[in-house]
């Protein structure tokens, strides 16, 4: 029986796309100030991305990634721009967009198990509790979350 498996089929071909979807990323990060804050989604461009069939076949990852290239890239919200002053919006940072790689790369659960992100997650909150005043110790807690809505959500429910 066939081993079934998620990993490329070639590993120096998907080391190719990693790089050039870095350097693509870091000149997008760079060049910001050089496009529009925000540019309108094109009626053709909604279009396409609303009727594609689903895939039932692996792709090509570069073709995929053209994809994203032409049809999403050109089009985000704007809130990574400079002068982009319609929301109170967190913005990402070309560092933050490294240590996502990590992260994703390393598909952590901060849940539990011996993990070394656990230590790092206790320390981060160590940290907020002493730039906040906070005590430091065992009666004050907290939770790292992935935004404000869910630290809202966690913060009702407590």
């Amino acid at each position: 029986m066939e081993e079934i498996t998620l990993d490329p089929l070639d590993w120096t071909e998907t080391r190719l796309l990693g790089h050039q979807v870095m350097d693509d990323m870091i000149n997008y990060l760079r060049d910001l100030r050089l496009r529009p804050t925000w540019r309108p989604v094109p009626l053709a461009v909604q279009e396409s991305l609303a009727q594609q069939d689903i895939p039932l076949r692996g792709q090509n990852p570069w073709q995929v990634y053209d994809e994203v290239r032409s049809l999403i890239l050109p089009y985000p919200l704007g809130n990574i721009h400079p002068c982009f002053w319609g929301w109170v919006i967190g913005t990402g940072s070309p560092i933050g967009v490294l240590a996502e790689l990590i992260t994703a790369t390393m598909n952590n659960q901060s849940w539990g198990g011996n993990q070394a992100s656990i230590y790092l997650e206790r320390q981060v909150l160590r940290w907020l509790k002493v730039i906040m005043g906070f005590p430091n110790d065992d009666t004050c807690s907290g939770a790292l979350v992935s935004g404000t809505s869910v630290a809202t959500m966690v913060a009702l429910a407590v």
